[in-house]
């Protein structure tokens, strides 16, 4: 029997501030990608582009590649610097 074939996901994990902790965004996880390489593309375009609940005006965003797998952008508003993380998983169920 021939192994399942792969499915990839990017996942979006936003700081949500103060105690409120960490979100998912769950619209990422709408996309699943037949190549580890294609959902490494889509993490890079993700990190790039996404536009995070918090700050509603993006003034500088930062990107840092932590891993070929992920990502981790700084985005700093008018008051405040927030950050969300994006990063590559491989879907198994």
């Amino acid at each position: 029997m021939p192994p399942p074939p792969d499915k990839w996901i990017v996942l979006v994990e936003e700081s949500s501030g103060g105690y409120r902790g960490r979100r998912i965004d769950n619209s990422t996880l709408e996309h699943v990608y037949p190549s580890r390489d294609m959902a490494r593309q889509a993490a890079f375009d993700i990190a790039q582009d996404h536009q995070p609940r918090h700050p509603s005006i993006v003034r500088q965003r930062t990107v840092i590649r932590r891993s070929p797998d992920e990502y981790t952008v700084l985005v700093e508003g008018l008051l405040e610097t927030h950050h969300y993380e994006v990063s590559v998983g491989e879907l198994v169920s």
